[in-house]
């Protein structure tokens, strides 16, 4: 009983470390541009006009544009959430897993088998902490890569200004 509440409390402490915010980095979000030829860019949003969008790579060096006329789709998801979505599936998967591995356990009855073999509590919470964990990252890895915002904009002018007020809240912020 001793090592299931020390799981627990572990698990809950994890989680509630991964929960903190840092005010002091501003969130970085991708852009997966779809072009009208099927050409699909993925960079970082940096600044975006009200014609054009600019896009930076991972050092903040190579800048690019991309026009409104050349655009059918911008998908945006915020930079690290496939790693957050893994993280804190697998620790929820291995929590739960640990509870039902937990709760489930039961003795073996010997009577109508030959040999009988108990692995005891330890041996069940392990195997909940283990399936528990696996289902938990693949679910947080499937629900992490999600975009969190589309725009069609389909090469249209009025769909990209309607889309521009929004896509300026997941731009870098401008250095002074």
């Amino acid at each position: 009983m001793k090592t299931f509440a020390t799981i627990i409390s572990l698990c809950l402490i994890t989680l509630w470390c991964l929960g903190q915010t840092d005010s002091a980095h501003h969130k970085v979000y991708f852009a997966i541009i779809e072009h009208k030829s099927g050409l699909v860019v993925k960079s970082i949003l940096s600044h975006v006009s009200d014609s054009s969008v600019y896009l930076v790579d991972k050092t903040g060096e190579h800048s690019d544009s991309v026009s409104y006329r050349d655009i059918e789709k911008i998908k945006i998801r915020r930079r690290g959430s496939v790693g957050t979505g893994i993280t804190i599936g697998s620790i929820s998967g291995a929590a739960l897993g640990a509870i039902i591995g937990g709760v489930s356990y039961q003795k073996p009855d010997p009577s109508g088998y030959w040999i009988t073999y108990d692995t005891g509590l330890g041996a069940s919470i392990a195997g909940g902490i283990f399936l528990g964990g696996i289902g938990g990252l693949l679910t947080g890895a499937a629900l992490g890569a999600i975009p969190q915002k589309v725009f069609k904009v389909h090469h249209d002018y009025y769909l990209f200004s309607v889309a521009v007020s929004q896509l300026k809240t997941y731009c870098l912020p401008h250095k002074n």
